[in-house]
């Protein structure tokens, strides 16, 4: 999620995400057993449930990374990380 956003959205977009998601597990049974109660059959919540994945599916497939400025942001933090995973490992005792 960092390489499309950058790490400036990302807890942004995580709170999002989970929200939508509690949401979703939460509106997803009650409207499963309405549409059941309706029609006697899990057909109908399926098939929404299917476009919707589909729906998602292509959403995300269109997302296009970062680019400009937030490239050299990205590759300092990388380096700091890599070197954070060399320290922690050093300090382990062990030999890189």
């Amino acid at each position: 999620m960092a390489g499309l956003f950058g790490t400036r959205a990302h807890g942004t977009l995580f709170g999002i995400v989970s929200f939508s998601g509690t949401v979703g597990g939460a509106i997803g049974p009650l409207l499963a057993g309405y549409i059941f109660d309706i029609t006697h059959s899990y057909r109908l919540g399926f098939l929404l449930l299917i476009m919707l994945s589909i729906i998602g599916l292509m959403l995300t497939a269109s997302l296009n990374p970062i680019t400009g400025g937030g490239g050299q942001k990205e590759s300092q933090h990388q380096k700091w990380q890599s070197q954070a995973k060399e320290d922690i490992f050093m300090s382990e005792g062990f030999c890189i």
